[in-house]
């Protein structure tokens, strides 16, 4: 969302940002070196909020997007997943609107997958109110869109068959490759990148690292979002293992440290189950890592193709055998590596920007 602000209004167009908590342009300066000094923001809150108090301001959110459209009276609506979409019965005559989907939380909640589920205390007491209330609502106008766009084939698919429409288009994720590099390999590094959070199972690679036979060193890499307390969780699990010498945490990492991780690593891990996508991955790619990633999803699918261009794996044990074989055996690794980088241009920065500015210009001017 934040590269299709920047592409729009780089484009001519004006373009404003609606959001619950906050329009933090210093820390998307920060880790993608967007100014956004062009966009507009109209926002609840001034700061990043709990997540559980963010629930409870969507209907004042809901209110405030409803004026400020109406107010704006806007050729186009472009939204994620389907949080704000019973504004759709109140948008004007003329109003165009663009789903760009990561997976909609109607379709979560009906199939109960890749559901965020709380931690806290309040949050676990609102889960059940939270998915029925979102069941009711949530997904009955998104279908209704006047474009769709997914992620993935995997988000495609779920997106096509919920929602009965044969007309749905894929536009991978933007990832700006020319920030990332080959530096000089760490004989031993392996990178694991992406919010450190439970969905990112970093729990499981950090076990894996038990079963291998060599001894590789690790680093986690990402941001902690609203539950930064996981990582104390992590810190305890490292310890209990002996790991301490070979797992290292950089949470909330700034774009230089992140770049410097993936740049010296020899692979890039990814264990989340049915990964949508995979930015991370791509940006390993293009800093010449090996992907390692888990059979299923967007990595599996979509950037390795199913071990044309790295390794795949379904069990700890796997998992521990690939990142062995990327250690110890030197021709493997610089022939996935060179092909890795040539992978890693089919899904730049570039390449979203053409795409998702076509899909606008062409929704404009039907």
């Amino acid at each position: 969302m934040v590269t299709m602000m920047d592409e729009l209004s780089r484009q001519g167009f004006e373009v404003y940002a609606l959001a619950v908590d906050g329009f933090p342009r210093e820390k998307f300066k920060q880790y993608w070196q967007f100014d956004l000094v062009k966009v507009k923001a109209c926002s609840v809150a001034k700061r990043r909020l709990a997540k559980d108090v963010v629930f409870l301001l969507h209907p004042l959110l809901f209110l405030i997007s409803i004026y400020c459209l109406r107010r704006l009276k806007p050729n186009l609506v472009i939204y994620s997943d389907d949080i704000i979409g019973p504004i759709f019965p109140f948008l004007g005559k003329g109003t165009e609107v663009l789903l760009y989907v990561h997976f909609p939380l109607a379709i979560k909640i009906k199939e109960d997958i890749f559901l965020d589920k709380p931690t806290s205390l309040l949050g676990r007491a609102m889960f059940p109110l939270k998915k029925q209330l979102m069941s009711l609502f949530l997904g009955q106008y998104s279908k209704k869109a006047s474009a769709i766009v997914c992620n993935s084939s995997l988000t495609h698919s779920y997106v096509e068959k919920a929602w009965q429409r044969n007309d749905i288009k894929i536009v991978f994720p933007p990832v700006d490759i020319d920030k990332f590099e080959p530096l000089q390999k760490e004989a031993d590094s392996i990178a694991l990148v992406g919010g450190i959070y439970r969905g990112k199972r970093p729990e499981f690679v950090i076990e894996a690292l038990k079963k291998c036979k060599t001894r590789p060193v690790l680093h986690i890499v990402g941001i902690t979002g609203r539950d930064p307390q996981y990582t104390d969780v992590l810190r305890t699990l490292i310890k209990s293992l002996g790991l301490e010498q070979q797992v290292f945490l950089h949470p909330d990492a700034p774009l230089e440290e992140l770049k410097q991780v993936v740049g010296q690593s020899r692979a890039i891990i990814s264990a989340c189950e049915r990964e949508a996508f995979g930015i991370a991955v791509v940006e390993g790619l293009a800093a010449g890592c090996v992907p390692i990633v888990l059979k299923s999803g967007g990595p599996w699918d979509h950037i390795i193709e199913h071990g044309k261009y790295g390794f795949g794996y379904s069990t700890e044990e796997e998992l521990a055998e690939k990142i062995d074989t990327l250690l110890s055996d030197e021709d493997t690794f610089k022939e996935y590596s060179v092909a890795a980088q040539g992978r890693a241009k089919h899904f730049s920065d570039a390449e979203f920007r053409a795409k998702i500015t076509e899909v606008v210009r062409d929704l404009l001017a039907s």
